[in-house]
């Protein structure tokens, strides 16, 4: 059916924000599935309906323009449709450039976001405000970065938008394009001045953002021109923490050749060291480990980095630090070794690797659990069973008077630890914790 207003063909289309923008603090602009921004305008089928449409409306004398509950204009609905024409001839009618809806978005915001470059052009020609922000604090400029629309970036820029202006979480337009991946739009706002050092609210600089996306071409970009590699964010990270975690070999050498420290700590006392360990970040444990960082560093909570690494199964980051002579039987949270945490995590291959490597198997933790007490409880069978064999004590109680078998969730747990001891006569309790 032909629909009789602009409004009513382009409320088929996809949503338009109002919301474009999602609420939180870890929020960004999201992406739209739009298509590619335009080089050159072609009156489409589709636009060329809503063009004739509209000018029958205005031989009619009819209202052009007029918002709908949100506060969306016909010519917000052409910007973001791309709909040049459309534009064109809203404008020559009288429509406001800088009309803002609800959320404060204007035509311009709606080019920007949608990659509309030949809207964006005429917007701008016709007098549109570059620097308008939204309610969420962002201008066309933030928008197009985060959206990686490159050919509207330049566009704003060269009327004069504030390449550092910052918005919404005190984030500058390169804030946006790093977190993103937008290395074309990184590139053009680098080119225009856009300042590398500068931090957002939690203290992160665009490099922080590149890092933690793992984008790695943007972040050697950043860094080659002038992104600081020691910088800490409100948490106490650095680069080369985010580097680490993600397992980003490029950077954690390019970091540590700029002379940066091997071992900074964040707030919690954890090192990129820790960070790589967790990962089974094998090669940057190495280089790490050549820069001197500090092996047995340990966290708030006394974690090493073996602790890590038994925590989460990494056998060869595991068989790495106690080759560089990791200490095997250290305490940490809950007064535990890192046998303690592999065996109640059920990794199998660091217990064994552990056990052959001098860990001991009746240490207890501060409730007097050894590692088999946390095995039989959640940690497996063949955690267990190697436990059993290393000479774990089945008999061995801990501060309540339990037994390993007292803790056994699974039937051949139980029938494993059966033969050697009786259960006592104190409840089942779970004795799994968090580090």
């Amino acid at each position: 059916m032909k629909p009789k207003r602009l409004l009513c063909v382009l409320c088929l289309l996809p949503a338009v924000p109002c919301g474009a923008v999602q609420a939180g603090p870890a929020s960004a602009p999201t992406r739209p599935a739009t298509r590619p921004a335009e080089t050159r305008y072609t009156l489409q089928p589709r636009e060329k309906q809503v063009l004739e449409e509209l000018k029958a409306r205005i031989a009619k004398g009819e209202k052009i323009n007029p918002p709908d509950p949100s506060g969306n204009t016909e010519l917000h609905l052409a910007a973001q449709e791309g709909f040049k024409a459309v534009a064109e001839l809203l404008i020559a009618r009288g429509a406001d450039v800088d009309a803002a809806n609800a959320d404060g978005y204007t035509p311009l915001h709606m080019a920007a976001f949608h990659g509309r470059p030949l809207v964006a052009e005429l917007l701008i020609a016709r007098g549109a405000n570059v620097s308008r922000e939204t309610a969420d604090q962002l201008t066309p400029l933030h928008l197009a970065a985060a959206q990686r629309q490159k050919d509207v970036a330049e566009m704003l820029l060269r009327a004069k938008a504030d390449v550092n202006a910052k918005g919404r979480f005190g984030r500058a337009p390169l804030h946006w394009a790093a977190e993103r991946g937008g290395k074309e739009v990184a590139q053009v706002l680098l080119a225009a001045g856009a300042n590398p050092k500068l931090t957002d609210e939690d203290g992160r600089t665009p490099l922080h953002l590149a890092l933690a996306g793992g984008h790695d071409a943007i972040a050697v970009m950043l860094a080659k021109k002038g992104a600081p590699l020691d910088a800490k964010d409100s948490r106490g990270r650095t680069p080369l923490h985010l580097a680490a975690a993600r397992e980003m070999t490029e950077m954690v050498r390019l970091i540590l050749k700029s002379g940066a420290p091997a071992d900074p700590a964040d707030e919690t006392a954890r090192t990129p060291l820790h960070e790589a360990a967790g990962a089974g970040a094998t090669e940057i444990m190495r280089i790490l480990l050549a820069g001197k960082a500090n092996l047995n560093a340990a966290t708030q909570a006394g974690l090493t980095p073996l602790h890590l690494a038994a925590i989460r199964g990494q056998v060869e980051a595991a068989k790495l630090l106690i080759a560089a002579k990791a200490g095997v039987n250290t305490k940490g949270k809950f007064g535990r070794t890192p046998l303690h945490w592999a065996a109640e995590r059920g990794h199998a291959g660091v217990v064994d690797l552990l056990i052959a490597n001098g860990a001991g198997v009746r240490v207890t933790d501060e409730d007097g659990r050894t590692p088999l007490h946390l095995a039989a409880g959640f940690g497996g069978v063949a955690a267990a069973r190697s436990l059993l064999k290393a000479g774990a004590d089945p008999a061995a109680r801990d501060g309540s008077g339990k037994t390993a078998k007292d803790y056994a969730r699974a039937e051949a747990i139980a029938e494993l630890l059966a033969p050697a001891t009786q259960p006592s006569t104190a409840p089942k309790t779970a004795p799994a914790k968090q580090p």
